[in-house]
């Protein structure tokens, strides 16, 4: 079964390459929100800025998740810093969701 591959990763630059194309096999481009999924947004976070809620954001290729608070959101930057120290552009959140 796996000895087949084994040639495959005899050098390590070959390992490096064949991981890195599938990395970037799965990444995917950034969701289009609608106007419906953008008033959601700027709902929970004018709304429910004080909850811990889920935060999804787009960065590099892949969709993550988060479950913190607002810290501050700073306008003239267009950058929201939660409590968990993570900063991320106004424009890559995607979705948010309270905790059920």
């Amino acid at each position: 079964g796996m000895k087949k591959w084994v040639p495959y990763k005899s050098l390590i630059e070959q390992e490096v390459f064949i991981n890195k194309m599938r990395v970037n096999k799965s990444k995917i481009e950034k969701p289009i929100l609608f106007e419906e999924e953008m008033e959601k947004i700027n709902y929970y976070l004018t709304q429910k800025r004080c909850k811990t809620l889920i935060f999804s954001f787009y960065e590099d290729g892949f969709i993550y998740k988060t479950e913190t608070k607002i810290k501050t959101i700073d306008l003239s930057t267009k950058t929201i810093v939660f409590e968990n120290n993570l900063k991320i552009n106004l424009y890559d959140l995607v979705d948010v969701e309270e905790i059920n």
